[in-house]
């Protein structure tokens, strides 16, 4: 063997290490676990949330029309958003509607097919800005919480 093929073999070593070395680090910093942040009183909280998901969750498969769906997950949701948005924080302005919504849409799928809904339940939150001008921002937020079948959906919107 050679003087130049034991140098090329020993160069195709240090760039299998090399790289090796850099893809350790890549998967390191990217995989990394976020360093634990104790839990203030307006950010997210799993440990606040954990409770939600859980009466959530308690209320069974929540699939359009059903109990789970129309009632139980309505309650539960109500409760929470009642506790959350209390008097004390935001003043006597917050509003709480609920809606039964009919209608269908089609879907382009297997030569076509009409998806009739009746009496859907959404909730219409209503939370007074706390800017004094009149022209302030609104936000909209929007989720579902039924379930596609066999799914409890705790949180399959990822905003619940």
């Amino acid at each position: 063997m050679s003087a130049f093929t034991k140098s090329s073999q020993h160069h195709g070593w240090l760039a299998l290490l090399a790289f090796t070395g850099v893809v350790a680090f890549v998967l390191q910093e990217q995989w990394a676990v976020p360093e634990v942040q104790p839990v203030s009183a307006t950010g997210f909280s799993a440990e606040r949330a954990r409770p939600i998901l859980v009466d959530l969750v308690a209320c069974g498969a929540k699939y359009v029309g059903f109990k789970g769906n129309e009632l139980c997950a309505v309650e539960a949701l109500r409760k929470e958003i009642s506790r959350t948005l209390s008097e004390e924080a935001y003043g006597s302005g917050v509003s709480i509607d609920q809606q039964a919504a009919s209608g269908h849409y089609y879907l382009d799928f297997i030569g076509g097919l009409t998806i009739v809904y009746r009496n859907l339940t959404n909730l219409l939150v209503k939370v007074p800005g706390t800017s004094p001008s009149k022209d302030s921002c609104t936000l909209l937020i929007s989720s579902h919480f039924d379930s596609a079948l066999g799914s409890p959906a705790a949180s399959d919107a990822n905003a619940t």
